[in-house]
């Protein structure tokens, strides 16, 4: 009985393994692209980074993207995942909306999904990356949302070598 009360109150106060297994290796979402590639990727410079808050499975960072020549205004969100990330890349590749990117072809190992969804997922290893573009252009009525499928292959390309 002390044994297991022992083990209880070691891992509520982070003593002998409290953090979940490879939580120290998951990267921050906010450096896993940097402003001047998004900035490439779309022609101007994005705001400073927003972090979320984690989830359970992922965490996330965004930039906001204000009157891109070619893209409009819109948000560029980094997403990874670092729990289950093999079965939910898998589940999104069967996902019809999904389409896979070559490395010959794409340059990059991985699905992407048009608009609405506008994403792109690759995996490394036991994480996953998804780098999503919502990007709408006002200039024209009604209000679309705008194909942002080159710019994030381009952000893809260079965030999975750093998740």
């Amino acid at each position: 009985m002390l044994a297991v009360v022992l083990a209880v109150a070691s891992l509520a106060s982070g003593v002998g393994g409290g953090q979940p297994a490879g939580a120290a290796s998951v990267p921050n979402p906010c450096k896993v692209l940097k402003s001047a590639e998004i900035e490439a990727a779309f022609g101007v410079a994005p705001s400073p980074p927003s972090r979320a808050a984690r989830e359970i499975s992922s965490t996330s960072c965004s930039w906001t993207v204000t009157n891109s020549p070619d893209f409009g205004t819109g948000d560029v969100i980094v997403t990874v995942t670092f729990a289950n990330a093999k079965p939910s890349y898998q589940g999104l590749a069967r996902d019809a909306r999904f389409t896979a990117l070559t490395k010959s072809a794409d340059g990059i190992d991985g699905i992407y999904a048009p608009n609405p969804l506008s994403t792109v997922n690759a995996l490394k290893g036991s994480k996953m990356l998804g780098v999503q573009g919502v990007f709408i252009d006002t200039s024209v009525r009604p209000v679309v949302e705008v194909e942002v499928k080159d710019p994030l292959v381009e952000l893809a390309r260079a965030g999975v070598k750093r998740i």
